[in-house]
C-alpha cells in the first residue's frame, strides 16, 4: 500500500503546461478551418456577379457585317435617326 499512496502523491508533469496551450491549439484550429472553407469558396469561382459560377463558356464578340463599304467611312443607314462620329488616333 506504501507504494500506491507514493503515486497518488505524485504531482502530474506539464498539467499547467497543457492547459495553457488549449487556447493556442483551439486557435490554430479555427484558423486552419477558416483558410480551407476560403481556398474553397474561392475556387468555386466566386466573381462577384452574383450567379453560381458555373458556367465557364467563352463569350465570344458577334461577327463583323458583311456589307461593310471597302471605300469610305461610312457604316450603317446614311439616313439613320443618330450619327455617331468617332475620332481615333492608331498611334
Amino acid at each position: 500500500m506504501a507504494s500506491r499512496s507514493r503515486r497518488e502523491k505524485r504531482p502530474r508533469r506539464g498539467g499547467r503546461r497543457q492547459a495553457a496551450l488549449w487556447p493556442y491549439v483551439i486557435a490554430v484550429g479555427v484558423a486552419a478551418v477558416v483558410v480551407v472553407v476560403l481556398i474553397v469558396l474561392q475556387s468555386r469561382g466566386g466573381d462577384g456577379g452574383g450567379g453560381d459560377g458555373g458556367d465557364r463558356s467563352v463569350i465570344l464578340p458577334s461577327p463583323r457585317p458583311t456589307e461593310i463599304a471597302q471605300e469610305g467611312h461610312l457604316l450603317g443607314n446614311p439616313g439613320a435617326t443618330v450619327t455617331l462620329i468617332e475620332y481615333a488616333d492608331f498611334q
